[in-house]
């Protein structure tokens, strides 16, 4: 049936396994690929296998073993990794929880509040934004940490930001699925006719079937989805951030800081405490075509306001964003909980 990811952590002086759950493999390769190259870079040998848990669910239900560390990745796995250790009451079982959001049950308060009585089980709990932060250092106050999502690379970042202000091109680059904000971005481009509209990450069959079914007018382009980013972004002058996901903190914003690209969001359970409008971005309570425009004509209008907003927003991402100071987050923390466990035995 196999295994899910699992490295042996010599590099800690112990020969415990640790794993890497997500809901699927393209989630781990996507947004831990960073964390996973640290794990090599210190010489450790691993093989791959990440459990769709939607389709596998009792993949999960495995005999670990003492002295095994768990970093589990997404809602669903943590939910059904905390009825595991609810269930089979697994003690030196090291359990390391990313709330990268809630997704669709972001406003159910009855899972909200089942959820985290089975999180603050873990040992640690990392989330990605300050609202979830609150929620849950109420149960968990001294094992809880913020990051700016899984990070971007130091490399990623531009050398040095332009003073030249161009505001013509809007970019969208996500996943072609319901609440991330595409058609609301669809539906600007017929409305803001003076700007290009840039469009990123659908598949083959889900652009031909856009144009098969809409008149789109010749400023907005459907693209797929390419892993050359920064050609992309150096193509936009706005991301706009139109979705109503509930998610932690999109690593696509911290992408668009890293390239001088201005962030136009609406407000959002992600934006909070993080995101301030005028000052790192442009965050409006509600999106329509006239708040989008006058946005668009402040911006236009205000040179010295973008450069602003474009070197705060670097500064932001400098502070928190940066995988790999992220990722020795994550190393540290696993020093911390296995030390801990360690000198209660």
């Amino acid at each position: 049936m196999g295994r899910p990811h699992q490295a042996r952590f010599q590099c800690f002086g112990a020969s415990e396994l640790i794993y890497l759950i997500a809901n699927t493999r393209w989630y781990i390769e996507n947004f831990k690929a960073s964390l996973q190259k640290n794990f090599e870079d210190q010489g450790l040998s691993h093989t791959v296998r990440v459990i769709s848990v939607s389709r596998k669910i009792f993949n999960l239900f495995r005999p670990f073993k003492r002295g095994d560390i768990i970093l589990s990745f997404t809602s669903e796995s943590n939910f059904i990794l905390g009825l595991y250790f609810l269930i089979f009451k697994k003690k030196n079982v090291h359990w390391i929880v990313t709330v990268n959001g809630l997704g669709r049950f972001s406003d159910n308060r009855l899972f909200r509040f089942l959820y985290s009585l089975i999180i603050v089980k873990s040992n640690y709990i990392f989330v990605q934004n300050h609202v979830d932060f609150a929620f849950f250092k109420k149960q968990a106050p001294n094992k809880i940490s913020i990051t700016m999502g899984s990070g971007v690379s130091r490399d990623f970042l531009v050398s040095r930001l332009q003073n030249e202000v161009y505001i013509d091109t809007l970019g969208f680059f996500g996943r072609f699925v319901k609440n991330k904000g595409l058609q609301e971005f669809i539906h600007l481009s017929a409305h803001l006719e003076e700007y290009r509209f840039l469009a990123i990450g659908g598949t083959a069959s889900q652009i031909s079937d856009l144009l098969s079914y809409n008149n789109f007018r010749s400023n907005l382009i459907l693209r797929q989805f390419t892993s050359n980013k920064k050609k992309v972004f150096d193509e936009i002058d706005v991301l706009l951030m139109l979705g109503s996901y509930g998610e932690g903190f999109p690593r696509v914003v911290l992408e668009a800081f890293a390239r001088g690209v201005i962030v136009l969001s609406v407000q959002s359970r992600w934006t909070e405490g993080w995101l301030v409008n005028e000052v790192n971005s442009v965050v409006l309570p509600e999106i329509t075509s006239e708040s989008i425009a006058d946005a668009l004509r402040l911006l236009r209008a205000n040179a010295e306001l973008c450069c602003t907003i474009r070197e705060n927003a670097m500064n932001l991402l400098r502070q928190f964003g940066i995988a790999e100071d992220i990722d020795n987050q994550y190393l540290g923390t696993i020093r911390q909980v296995t030390s801990i466990s360690a000198l209660l035995e």
